[in-house]
């Protein structure tokens, strides 16, 4: 490997940028520096590389795929599995999502089963798996979970990886009430067997999701109507468990109509509600998965609109425009440079 580390032992405070040949030694080889100190600091500055568009997401994620099962320290796999999940939903193309999401899953599947994991990090492996499980068939590697209560990676053995909690549980049926090509019937069963009679904030709040997930027309016009019903008695706690199921990659032909919709909803929902209210609307449903120029522009708009005084609606605004700048951005770059 011939690469160039710069900034040893992270002690100043700069950007860095490493040119083609190093960025693809550390793709490929990085599990060949032994300092766990220098891998980190390399692990977070291609991070913040792919922020910068000095680095396509895409290669990003081909580096977490080849890197992570040779990664030892705790720490590492760590943080790289915090970035994972914004980088699928909000910074690759939309066409590389699903393929995506299959990778990681297996990769992650088979980092939970390697022996050099410690069950302290078996947790938040656990945590991000099911945020790729998406495939069909490791849907139905899924709903077996499901029945035997643990996570095993061959079904002929079944050998136990990881026991699932009640959490683990609930995101695996928003998973399967997020295809479409599973019955509703079989939907309804799995939720009524799985949640019982939980009725526990955490199983209302997954019964809510799974429900706000159904892949209907239908389904999503009423969702859309209750969640933007400014007279609306529901709880933010259960205004959040819907609006979380209402976007799905898988069903972007349903959703994309209300990409528009949520900038006729917003100002009108600012009106008449609490700033909370307003807030968790625009954060859960603020549309990232395609933007085009004009969404852009209708947030600007917005914010030039907002008069001076209303600073908490003009900052969440400025915020608004930015991630969906970097979103965009990120996304154009990655595409550019394939």
């Amino acid at each position: 490997m011939t690469a160039i580390v710069v900034n040893v032992n992270d002690h100043g405070y700069c950007k860095v940028r490493y040119d083609a040949k190093t960025l693809d030694s550390f793709v490929h080889n990085l599990q060949r520096i032994a300092d766990p100190v220098t891998r980190a600091q390399i692990w977070r500055q291609l991070w913040l590389l792919v922020m910068d568009r000095k680095m396509s997401s895409l290669q990003y994620l081909d580096f977490v795929l080849k890197q992570i099962p040779y990664e030892r320290v705790d720490q590492i796999i760590q943080v790289a599995l915090m970035n994972l999940s914004s980088l699928v939903a909000y910074y690759i193309p939309t066409q590389f999502v699903a393929e995506k999401k299959k990778a990681m899953f297996e990769t992650l599947l088979n980092l939970l089963a390697s022996d050099h994991i410690e069950q302290t990090t078996k947790i938040p492996i656990v945590d991000n798996l099911f945020g790729f499980l998406s495939d069909i068939n490791h849907l139905q590697l899924a709903q077996q979970w499901l029945d035997t209560g643990i996570i095993f990676a061959d079904p002929s053995t079944k050998t136990k990886l990881f026991e699932l909690g009640k959490s683990h549980k609930y995101s695996i049926l928003k998973k399967i009430f997020e295809e479409p090509s599973l019955s509703l019937d079989l939907k309804h069963q799995l939720l009524e067997k799985t949640l019982g009679d939980d009725k526990s904030d955490l199983a209302q709040n997954a019964r809510e999701t799974c429900l706000a997930l159904i892949p209907t027309a239908e389904s999503k016009a009423s969702l859309w109507a209750s969640i933007t019903d400014v007279n609306s008695t529901d709880s933010n706690y259960k205004r959040g468990a819907k609006m979380s199921g209402f976007y799905s990659y898988k069903q972007l032909d349903l959703v994309r109509p209300y990409f528009e919709k949520f900038y006729e909803a917003l100002p009108l929902i600012y009106e008449k509600q609490a700033f909370k209210v307003v807030e968790n609307f625009f954060h859960y449903l603020l549309p990232r998965m395609e933007i085009k120029d004009e969404h852009i522009v209708k947030l600007i708009s917005l914010k030039i609109d907002t008069p001076d005084n209303n600073t908490n609606f003009a900052n969440m605004l400025s915020e608004g425009i930015e991630l969906v700048l970097r979103s965009k951005n990120v996304r154009d770059f990655a595409a550019a440079s394939l």
